[in-house]
């Protein structure tokens, strides 16, 4: 989930949340669709689709974010092909959000500084910077194409083979059910932004109960126990 991001960008979700952004996960159906925000003077809300892996969910959210700093709602998709399709402002704001998702991930003159001596087509270098910026490979070949260092076929072929290498671990992976999973999962789902916000409310005598459970989607059996998840994370 979200919090076991490297601790850095552990800190970076909570400065966004901190800022008045909330910021929710779940398996989307849509398998092509990284994730998403609403960009609402109130309310707004960045949707991270955790089926993706955790490298593209921290890519994701920085997309997203800059989509609300510019005003303006956003879908990611995992294929970045489909913004070639697109015109004007739209694709402009698209190139602008992955660019600023890139930068700030992975700082150019930072980047130029290590790579000097790597060939942009050496996969095990690739892995390397990856891991050191915490980002994924697909983040790095990126930082390559606008570089110029490599061609956009290049990049968009080795982009798929690396998705398709992920869907097919995913399918092999065994699921194991450990107990406080649940718990676990629906607080790593809703954000701590989020459900401070719930339960402040609940106890502030603004919610029943059971409003308050529609408001976290579980039963109300299960607020109680949820409740006590978060507050001993938080001991």
């Amino acid at each position: 989930d979200l919090h076991s991001f490297p601790t850095r960008r552990s800190s970076d979700l909570a400065s966004i949340q901190d800022f008045g952004i909330f910021v929710f996960k779940k398996a989307f159906k849509q398998k092509e669709i990284s994730g998403f925000c609403f960009n609402d003077p109130i309310f707004p809300i960045i949707y991270i689709n955790n089926s993706t892996p955790k490298s593209r969910q921290v890519f994701t959210l920085f997309h997203e974010l800059a989509h609300i700093l510019v005003g303006s709602n956003g879908i990611t998709k995992v294929d970045t092909e489909y913004i070639n399709t697109l015109a004007g402002d739209s694709k402009s704001i698209e190139v602008f959000c992955n660019r600023f998702a890139g930068e700030f991930l992975v700082p150019s003159s930072d980047f130029e500084s290590k790579t000097r001596n790597i060939s942009p087509y050496d996969d095990k270098a690739i892995e390397k910077l990856a891991r050191t910026y915490s980002v994924s490979r697909d983040v790095i070949l990126r930082k390559f194409l606008d570089i110029h260092a490599i061609d956009s076929q290049y990049y968009q072929q080795k982009s798929g083979e690396w998705n398709d290498e992920y869907k097919k671990r995913q399918e092999n992976k065994r699921s194991r059910k450990q107990s406080g999973d649940y718990y676990a999962t629906q607080a790593s789902y809703l954000g701590d932004k989020y459900m401070s916000l719930t339960f402040n409310k609940f106890h502030s005598g603004h919610f029943t109960i059971e409003q308050l459970a529609d408001h976290l989607n579980i039963s109300a059996q299960n607020v109680s126990r949820l409740e006590d998840y978060v507050l001993s994370r938080k001991s």
